[in-house]
Order: structure tokens, then C-alpha cells, then sequence
């Protein structure tokens, strides 16, 4: 019983956890269909230029952040000076 207890537990807080991570309850981007060539899978966040999402093995994606000053370009799947992303990918951190 005290084992089921902690589960239940354990599980709560991991649900309450995932609530919290997902900005304003809005529903999470699904990722591409996986790579044939095995590469990760990386997309951009079109809410926010600043960051991107990356899927796991289980195919959730998982939101990173740019280093400060940077933006996500799509074109070269890294974290790039924002005059090289290309305009309309995304919404620049301004216009939040």
C-alpha cells in the first residue's frame, strides 16, 4: 500500500511538473516524422525565435533555449545571430 501511495505520488507531481512547463496550458508542437538517417530532430518554436524544440527517442519534443542574444535558424538547424534567420520563421522576442 505504502509502495502504491509513492507511486501515485511520484506520478501527481510528474503531471503537475509537465503542466507547468507548457507555457500558458497551450498544447505542445508534435514532432516531424523521425529521420531515416537517424539525425535528431530539431524544430523551430514559431511562438518564439529564441528557442526550439528537440525531439526525444519517444518523440516529445523538448523545449531549449538559445544562448542570450541568438536566435533559432531553422535553415541550418543551430542557434545563429538573428540577421541570418530568415524573416516570418518565427516571432521575434519583441513582438511577445
Amino acid at each position: 500500500m505504502k509502495g502504491l501511495a509513492v507511486f501515485l505520488l511520484v506520478a501527481s507531481l510528474g503531471a503537475v511538473l509537465a503542466a507547468s512547463l507548457n507555457e500558458g496550458n497551450k498544447a505542445l508542437p508534435v514532432c516531424p516524422p523521425y529521420d531515416p538517417e537517424g539525425f535528431v530532430v530539431i524544430f523551430p518554436n514559431t511562438d518564439d525565435c529564441t528557442t526550439f524544440y528537440i525531439c526525444d527517442d519517444q518523440d516529445r519534443p523538448i523545449l531549449k533555449k538559445c544562448q542570450l542574444g541568438l536566435w533559432f535558424n531553422p535553415a541550418e538547424s543551430v542557434c545563429d545571430f538573428p540577421e541570418n534567420v530568415e524573416v516570418g520563421v518565427c516571432k521575434p522576442p519583441s513582438s511577445h
